[in-house]
């Protein structure tokens, strides 16, 4: 294996686009990890397979632990992001990338938008907060806020979340297209706004201030209900784009055979 020097480590990361809050800093530090890795011997692959366990220990801290445990899954969460960093760093220093490597990345990052929200609902279920039912109180309101009312939100959450990775998926294989690219292509307000938008709904972004906050505060309930509402409203909109930017490709991909 190529055993690469900090400033290689850090020049296959310049090229790189535009990053959300959190993987943009932990990518500086990814950089050393990275060095001690190639040093002892480790592959790229096995810091992802690492990643993958890493994402279904936080799912099951969240879903099951306790409230005082909720810090460990947001530790889990940052360590996730600081080793999403640092295998894709040592596979581009070491020109070993693989669609393999690829695919059990993008299962690490899958297994956390399917089930962090659901998970998250449910942990709120066996220890809820009150805190929506204080607010009720609070407003005068005679709305009872139950446990199962941020299970469902954490589990239409994850639904949402995912239906929206599954139409960029089939608009990929069907019309070989990259939403995400062209997102990211877009430049002035639009382009800005398509960003931020982005940044809250992905933990790399700035949505991990949100969580943090949200332990913090002991306002997971209110967290809960905020990532349904975004991740629906990206739903509705990915939709919209879909059926208004893809009405004019009629042509079936068998008629393009030769």
């Amino acid at each position: 294996m190529v055993v690469a020097t900090i400033q290689d480590l850090r020049e296959v990361n310049r090229s790189l686009g535009k990053q959300g809050f959190l993987t943009k800093n932990l990518r500086h530090l990814g950089v050393y990890v990275a060095w001690v890795a190639l040093r002892l011997g480790i592959l790229p692959i096995h810091v992802t397979l690492a990643n993958v366990l890493l994402a279904i220990t936080c799912c099951i801290v969240m879903a099951v632990g306790t409230p005082s445990s909720r810090w460990m899954g947001i530790l889990i969460i940052i360590m996730w992001q600081l080793l999403d960093t640092v295998d894709g760093t040592m596979a581009r220093a070491t020109l070993s990338r693989s669609n393999y490597g690829g695919f059990v990345d993008e299962l690490a990052g899958m297994i956390l938008t399917a089930f962090i929200p659901i998970s998250i609902g449910l942990g709120l279920y066996f220890h809820p907060e009150g805190s929506i039912q204080q607010l009720f109180n609070r407003l005068g309101s005679q709305i009872t806020y139950l446990p199962t009312h941020s299970l469902a939100a954490g589990a239409f959450g994850s639904v949402a979340a995912l239906s929206m990775r599954l139409i960029h998926r089939i608009i990929m294989v069907r019309f070989k297209l990259d939403l995400a690219k062209r997102r990211r292509s877009l430049r002035g307000p639009l382009g800005k706004l398509a960003d931020a938008v982005k940044a809250l709904e992905g933990l790399g972004g700035g949505h991990i201030i949100i969580l943090v906050t949200s332990v913090a505060f002991a306002r997971l309930e209110w967290y809960v209900f905020y990532y349904l509402f975004l991740s629906s409203g990206m739903l509705v909109v990915s939709i919209i784009v879909a059926l208004l930017s893809l009405r004019h490709e009629h042509a079936y991909p068998s008629e393009n055979l030769g």
